[in-house]
């Protein structure tokens, strides 16, 4: 502050040198003074304002903030000699801009110069405070927004565990239910041998393949994909079976399922096909004798001229009765 008084002192005492009319002068340095200190004010609240921001906006803009109010000041009386001392070497200038001054030779090249420094760090956003207001508005908002949005998925996460849980074990409840049956049935249809249904990935059942496993009489336990036509059909069949067994359908449609059967395995066929008939409704295409025999109606397409066709139909319960 001694330093800032000498400085003022010296400037002050140049001015009256080249001054004519001291009194005016002295008159206009009050003016001044009273208009300095509504600056200083105007930039107190200011500086209490940016204070609420100056985390997110930083040291850089509160100062550039601040240098902008006090120019608008200077530029008022910048002609004047003693409103260009006070304003550039006024109390607390030299603490907020953080500059040791000088006594400079050539005050109004001095502050021409300031300004034109002021110039170069333009434009500053006058708006930054009602910006900052905005968008804190908004980020809050948006926060809200995503814990919200967390709680929801977290409650869904929950709910999508509990589904999974419940699915897995229907699935693996309707599986080992399933399994006992085919192996069952396999072995009826077969006269005999072994068969297994196995999970490719038993730690994720319900992304996991089954594999099947078969091993008819004479042979040794092998992959589905290595049997014979003729055993894939028997395998599948009992399969089908099995799982109607467990779920049973109102009705089943077979579209030549015995195609590649031989006289033996149809007969094992049907005779289980009767069975399970006590039960279900079975609806079958075929061309084998042996399956139509155990049939109760059956249904057939002729072509006695060609072009035309004619459906025939006999109820071979009635036939019997």
């Amino acid at each position: 502050m001694q330093i800032l008084q000498k400085q003022k002192d010296m400037m002050e005492s140049k001015v009256k040198n080249t001054t004519k009319n001291q009194a005016e002068q002295e008159a206009d340095i009050q003016k001044l003074k009273s208009c300095w200190q509504e600056a200083l004010s105007t930039l107190n609240q200011t500086e209490v304002r940016l204070r609420e921001i100056q985390k997110q906006h930083g040291e850089e803009v509160a100062f550039l903030h601040r240098l902008d109010l006090q120019i608008n000041r200077l530029k008022i009386s910048a002609d004047n000699m003693s409103t260009n001392l006070i304003e550039v070497y006024g109390e607390g200038w030299q603490q907020e801009l953080s500059i040791n001054w000088v006594a400079p030779s050539n005050p109004k090249h001095e502050i021409t110069c300031f300004k034109r420094q002021m110039k170069e760090i333009e434009p500053v956003n006058l708006q930054a405070i009602a910006e900052y207001q905005a968008l804190k508005e908004r980020v809050d908002f948006l926060s809200q927004q995503l814990t919200d949005l967390t709680a929801s998925r977290e409650s869904l996460e929950k709910v999508i565990q509990e589904i999974e849980k419940t699915i897995q074990k229907r699935f693996l409840d309707t599986f080992y239910q399933v399994r006992k049956e085919f192996i069952i049935l396999f072995e009826q249809l077969f006269s005999g041998g072994k068969a297994n249904l196995e999970l490719i990935d038993p730690d994720n059942p319900l992304d996991s393949g089954v594999e099947i496993l078969a091993q008819p009489p004479g042979k040794r336990l092998q992959n589905l994909s290595l049997l014979s036509g003729g055993e894939r059909a028997m395998t599948a069949i009992a399969l089908l079976f099995a799982i109607l067994r467990i779920k049973p359908s109102p009705f089943c449609i077979l579209d030549e399922i015995d195609a590649t059967l031989d006289d033996t395995n149809v007969k094992r066929f049907t005779e289980l096909l009767k069975i399970f008939s006590k039960d279900l409704q079975f609806i079958l295409i075929t061309h084998r004798r042996g399956t139509m025999e155990v049939a109760d109606v059956l249904y057939g397409v002729t072509m006695e001229e060609k072009g035309i066709s004619k459906l025939i139909s006999l109820d071979l319960k009635k036939q019997a009765s």
